[in-house]
């Protein structure tokens, strides 16, 4: 499973990927990811449609990666 990465967003989960040497990515940095390569013309759209679909996102971590994104 070389390359290969675990997808997970809370905590706990990260913390076992970690003692498992297992890398992990989290739903901002797959935004991240497909701004970078293209894939979608907006990260701030895709945290928002996120943010209103229900799902929680700190304040500190949408403007990192908007700032990273080059939308801040």
């Amino acid at each position: 499973m070389n390359g290969a990465r675990a997808l997970v967003d809370d905590r706990a989960a990260r913390n076992c990927a970690k003692v498992l040497q297992i890398r992990s990515l989290g739903t901002v940095g797959v935004i991240l990811l497909a701004k970078r390569r293209g894939l979608i013309d907006s990260a701030r759209l895709a945290l928002t449609k996120i943010s209103d679909a229900g799902c929680w996102l700190s304040a500190d971590l949408v403007e990192a990666a908007l700032v990273e994104a080059g939308e801040a």
